[in-house]
């Protein structure tokens, strides 16, 4: 479907729910943003998540920059994966962030019999440059506060972050110190870190196998 084909129906997905002249700015940049952009115009279009709380919040974001859309596309692509799972749509909230800076979920899987708190809290990151210690601690403290069974972090890296950066001791150390291993109480336990490399390949970290870790 081309954009002509397509933003008619992205416009009428959003009339209503989000302004005007951010659904212009919207479309703007999914059209300058490549297969990104097509990608989340044909999500809109085909309403996938749009009745999930939490979805205005999230899409608007697109207004931004493509980096912004990528970024959407990646809470997308796990919230579809999680469905796959078994997980009930009705089950999923996007954007919960108390705008403390410690309580940002990207996608929550909530706790049925637990109102405000989730099974599974995600936070997602598409890095600019090569990944460092500084960047884990960033993205984890952001899921500090949050009441949650599994906290999942997840990274999106650049060319240069090989296995081997991501084997080093200074990136295990801070896993382990995310995962409240390294120092007792401390840390915002993070229970798995996910790193998606550029060529595709899922490096994943658990907090069983980093407890082995010393």
């Amino acid at each position: 479907m081309t954009w002509a084909e397509l933003e008619p129906q992205v416009r009428a997905r959003l009339d209503g729910r989000v302004e005007s002249r951010i659904i212009d700015k919207m479309i703007e940049t999914m059209q300058n943003s490549g297969d990104a952009g097509k990608l989340l115009g044909d999500r809109i279009a085909n309403g996938q998540f749009n009745g999930v709380e939490g979805y205005v919040t999230l899409i608007k974001k697109a207004s931004t920059d493509r980096h912004s859309i990528e970024a959407i596309n990646q809470t997308m692509d796990r919230a579809s994966q999680v469905v796959r799972d078994g997980v009930p749509e009705s089950q999923l909230r996007f954007e919960h962030d108390e705008g403390t800076g410690t309580h940002d979920v990207d996608v929550g899987v909530r706790n049925p019999g637990a109102p405000g708190t989730y099974l599974q809290a995600y936070q997602f990151k598409t890095l600019n440059g090569r990944l460092t210690p500084k960047k884990i601690q960033e993205a984890a403290i952001q899921l500090r506060d949050v009441n949650a069974v599994e906290k999942i972090l997840e990274l999106r890296c650049t060319p240069d972050t090989t296995p081997a950066v991501i084997e080093s001791p200074k990136m295990i150390g801070e896993m382990r110190y995310q995962a409240g291993l390294k120092v007792p109480g401390q840390g915002n336990g993070i229970t798995e870190f996910r790193f998606e490399l550029s060529d595709g390949t899922v490096i994943v970290k658990k907090k069983a196998d980093l407890s082995a870790t010393q």
